[in-house]
């Protein structure tokens, strides 16, 4: 999440108190990361994401040469998508 967003997490109110909100018992365990890389700008101007998840197995691959093949098939006239 955004460092703007964290902050504004960490702002909200119980409507009733007035106090901090805590966190649910599901997330008390979680490790909150924040990071400029997330923008801050999408939809309405001021939305912006969180990427939540196990990230311990994820695996990020990188296609090193780039490789030019002819279409056999016809998908678009199909409206279709091919992978």
């Amino acid at each position: 999440m955004a460092p703007r967003t964290e902050i504004a997490l960490a702002k909200l109110k119980a409507a009733t108190k007035n106090e901090p909100l805590p966190l649910p018992p599901a997330l008390e365990r979680v490790v909150f990361r924040s990071t400029t890389q997330i923008p801050t700008n999408l939809g309405a101007s001021t939305e912006s994401i969180i990427i939540a998840g196990n990230f311990t197995e994820c695996w990020i691959g990188v296609r090193m040469q780039a490789l030019a093949a002819v279409l056999r098939e016809k998908y678009a006239a199909n409206y279709q998508y091919g992978f």
